[in-house]
């Protein structure tokens, strides 16, 4: 697994608080690579939701093979629907990591996320937000949230829909206590005196003709599917601050 993406994952394992037999819920899992990781990171019980039957195959096939299949399964369903396949209060954390970005608002999952959760148990999520930068008022910036929505597939919302303050608010409707909320984004790693911002990457791949860019917009090709438009506008609206796909928040179910 690449170093950064684990401690991407990592990071946010860690704020689930976990103990050793828990069982836990990814939401949008595709193949389930982080909930293998996180499998062995816990030493929990973890099931994956995902909306493609070839993803889901793929993950308990895997799990199959590596002979921890009593500590790891994955089921095909409905991102809106959860209430179809789990029972309310049936998990000890739920996380998320930039899987609900297709979803039509912050509202039509916070409140079966919370329902999902035992008392007392956690949520953490990364989610794509604008950030306070953008001027809903800025022609460009508008031409920008567009641009992003249309090439990525997420689906139109309002800008002020899919802001960091929005997903906050959408929590505490939710009733649930926001514990953490971090653009994750807004912070550089540094490479000897160079500063590394999270679109980095990005712009190195751009410019790679070597490489496999997604012509279809699913999650085949580089960057889980990025066309490579969708990845240039991702990367100036990078630039200019507008943009985040690292929005943490971290809940917790009273």
């Amino acid at each position: 697994m690449d170093i950064a993406l684990a401690r991407h994952e990592h990071f946010l394992f860690s704020k689930l608080r976990l103990k050793p037999g828990m069982r836990v819920l990814e939401v949008g899992c595709l193949s389930g690579t982080a909930s293998f990781e996180l499998v062995q990171f816990a030493n929990v019980n973890v099931v994956g939701i995902e909306s493609d039957p070839a993803k889901i195959e793929e993950a308990n096939c895997m799990a199959r093979n590596m002979g921890i299949s009593n500590q790891l399964s994955f089921v095909t369903g409905d991102l809106e629907r959860l209430q179809d396949y789990f029972s309310p209060e049936s998990f000890d954390a739920i996380f998320s990591i930039e899987s609900l970005r297709y979803l039509p608002s912050f509202d039509s999952i916070y409140g079966h996320l919370h329902d999902l959760l035992k008392p007392d148990g956690k949520l953490a999520i990364y989610e794509w937000c604008w950030t306070s930068s953008l001027d809903p008022l800025n022609q460009e910036h508008q031409r920008f949230a567009e641009l992003i929505e249309s090439l990525t597939k997420i689906g139109r919302r309002q800008p002020c829909q899919r802001s960091i303050t929005a997903a906050v608010a959408s929590l505490s409707r939710a009733q649930f206590h926001v514990v953490e909320c971090e653009d994750r984004a807004s912070r550089s790693s540094n490479v000897g005196d160079t500063p590394i911002e999270w679109y980095s990457p990005l712009e190195i791949a751009i410019g790679d003709s070597r490489i496999n860019w997604s012509t279809t917009g699913q999650s085949s090709g580089a960057f889980g599917g990025l066309s490579k438009e969708a990845a240039s506008a991702i990367l100036h609206a990078g630039k200019f601050k507008l943009f985040t796909p690292m929005a943490m928040f971290v809940g917790q179910r009273a």
